[in-house]
């Protein structure tokens, strides 16, 4: 079985988040917590 990907662009910038995993599983906190970091979002939804 082959790992599933998915990628995030960010509408005001040149980023791409790419996530491992199938799209019905949940995420990890901590791989969570990565992807908001990456993205320079807190956990409110606020960008930084």
């Amino acid at each position: 079985m082959r790992d599933s990907h998915r990628q995030f662009r960010h509408p005001d910038y040149s980023s791409v988040i790419t996530v491992s995993g199938n799209p019905g599983i949940d995420l990890p906190e901590g791989t969570l917590k990565a992807i908001l970091k990456a993205a320079g979002i807190d956990r409110e939804g606020r960008t930084s």
